[in-house]
């Protein structure tokens, strides 16, 4: 009978070690089994990153460069403005710049003819309103509000219709060194928005470019559509 108990306890005791043992395994294959989900998925989000770059570029804006003396970027410019509706066919105009000091940067006065869209280099109706006190800050950067302007049917390269819409500009006006945003001597560029009210109803110009190219010896060069220096589309 003595036997028969002493059995009995030392059962029991295998039985209580066999369950903490097999309880301490299963915790253990858990913890294993079942990883962070969220330092899992951004190691994942890293492998793939690795394995796939991105290619998507985004625009740097206006960005810091020196700033020309007052009247050093004066001249000729061949002006693009590259809609995001249709990138590669750029309004071009001839625009007219000078420059005079104002404060610790700059003041410019711009007069701009539309040309037509046939050539990209002959005059076409009136020109535009002038523009003048167009800021540039010391570091080079500007944001110049045109307000509401209005292009003829012969300088639309989209269609034959009149265009009216509001156009504000971002960019940088450099001496030698280029910007962040690609503008340097002789080249200036960056971002334009705004709206079209003819003959579309409140069209949203975001996303479109502009270019300003140094006429030099009268010559109109061909046009560039944004700050990497795209070529438009031939005519």
């Amino acid at each position: 009978m003595r036997s028969l108990e002493l059995l009995s306890r030392t059962s029991a005791r295998f039985v209580l070690v066999a369950s903490s043992v097999a309880l301490a395994g299963f915790a253990a294959i858990s913890v294993a089994g079942c990883p962070d989900p969220a330092g899992a998925f951004e190691e994942f989000g890293e492998r793939y990153d690795e394995a796939n770059p991105s290619t998507t570029t985004t625009s740097t804006g206006p960005g810091t460069c020196p700033l020309p003396e007052a009247g050093a970027a004066d001249g000729q410019y061949l002006f693009s403005l590259s809609s995001n509706l249709s990138p590669g066919t750029p309004f071009t105009l001839l625009a007219t710049m000078t420059s005079t000091a104002s404060g610790d940067g700059l003041s410019v006065d711009l007069v701009m003819q539309p040309l037509a869209k046939t050539d990209r280099k002959t005059p076409t109706g009136s020109a535009l309103p002038a523009f003048t006190g167009l800021a540039v800050a010391a570091d080079g950067s500007f944001e110049w509000d045109l307000g509401e302007v209005t292009f003829p049917g012969t300088a639309n390269p989209i269609s034959d219709s009149e265009v009216v819409a509001t156009v504000q500009l971002q960019g940088s006006l450099c001496d030698s060194e280029p910007a962040a945003s690609g503008s340097h001597a002789g080249f200036i560029c960056g971002t334009a928005t705004g709206l079209v009210t003819k003959p579309l109803t409140d069209f949203d110009l975001k996303g479109s470019n502009f270019t300003m190219q140094l006429v030099e010896g009268g010559v109109i060069p061909d046009a560039l559509i944004n700050c990497n220096k795209g070529a438009a589309d031939p005519l």
